[in-house]
């Protein structure tokens, strides 16, 4: 409980009752780890915070962050043009979810829809003119953005924390859900 303390008051405020609550639950159920289940809301809970805050300063250039990510995705690719099924994998987004985007996209002008030319059954996805002159000044600020948003950390915290989430990520692939016992 010593690092349970220790944790609450080195926490911003805002996570604090909640550690709290961890702490007891982990105390009442026992088998718990509060080091793993704090790590976890943590992580939840500054993914939930990043997407707000995404969310908020895209709102000013009428994207969201799912529609952002199509956008940065095509940006990277050469002639800015990709089959839809590729965006949805890159972006791990359901084909209904990238089909929305899309639709959303090509109502902006920002992005048209093209039949693959040896399989009319593909669909690609470019940037328009619209949409590449819009990147072009976007991205700028949007890295600029990036950058403020992880000032908090140093390079070196930078490339742990990506180290760690890339090894969380790996495990959770190679990870069995355990079932439930009955109650």
């Amino acid at each position: 409980m010593a690092n349970t303390v220790r944790a609450e008051t080195d926490a911003p405020s805002d996570m604090a009752q909640l550690r709290r609550g961890v702490a007891g639950t982990c105390a009442r159920y026992g088998g718990c780890d509060y080091e793993t289940v704090n790590a976890l809301l943590t992580l939840k809970r500054t993914a939930a915070d990043l997407e707000n805050y995404s969310a908020e300063y895209l709102k000013k250039v009428d994207l969201s962050p799912g529609r952002l990510s199509v956008l940065m995705v095509l940006n990277a690719y050469p002639d800015k043009l990709m089959p839809l099924s590729e965006i949805g994998e890159h972006l791990v987004v359901s084909r209904p979810n990238i089909t929305g985007l899309i639709d959303n996209l090509v109502d902006d002008g920002l992005v048209k829809r093209i039949h693959h030319s040896e399989d009319r059954r593909m669909i690609l996805a470019q940037l328009t003119a619209q949409g590449k002159e819009f990147m072009r000044t976007f991205v700028p600020f949007h890295l600029r953005v990036v950058n403020t948003t992880m000032a908090a950390l140093s390079k070196g915290e930078k490339r742990q924390l990506v180290q760690l989430l890339d090894k969380l990520r790996l495990h959770l692939r190679e990870v069995d859900i355990p079932k439930p016992e009955e109650a």
